[in-house]
């Protein structure tokens, strides 16, 4: 057995190798690593969101499943990332709760621009700082008093 996860490992460990090495030599290739991360993070929040209307609609999981036409298990999966979640599904999951795609959308936006930092904050209060890395931030830095 520990042999067979050795096998399985060695190869994930030599791609993650390989491609930090690649989001090390090219600024795109790490601009495309973040769009994933940040992709997965909203898809994580998305999820949750589904998850909590189906509970704020008094649905049990087997209840959301009937009126998808699906098992309780495929709720499930799409529920806790184990499942598809393609813009169909998500369409038939928002239909049994009554709700809006549009809506959904509009709100996932104004949450995940909420979160995510606007290009060149960081290096604007790194150039103000002169890159001291232990300067305030610039905000800080105009605001306090000097001697």
């Amino acid at each position: 057995m520990a042999r067979a996860q050795t096998r399985q490992t060695q190869p994930r460990n030599a791609l993650r190798q390989h491609m930090d090495g690649l989001r090390a030599r090219d600024p795109a290739m790490a601009q495309v690593s973040q769009l994933d991360q940040n992709a997965e993070t909203t898809a994580i929040a998305l999820r949750e969101i589904l998850r909590e209307a189906r509970k704020a609609s008094g649905l049990t999981m087997q209840q959301m499943a009937d009126r998808m036409h699906v098992t309780q298990p495929t709720v499930s999966a799409i529920e806790t990332g184990d499942g598809n979640l393609g813009v169909k599904t998500l369409a038939r999951y928002l239909g049994a709760l009554d709700m809006d795609l549009m809506q959904l959308v509009t709100d996932m936006r104004q949450s995940v621009l909420a979160h995510t930092p606007v290009a060149g904050e960081a290096e604007n209060a790194r150039d103000a700082s002169d890159g001291d890395p232990s300067a305030p931030p610039a905000a800080a830095a105009a605001s306090t008093p000097r001697s």
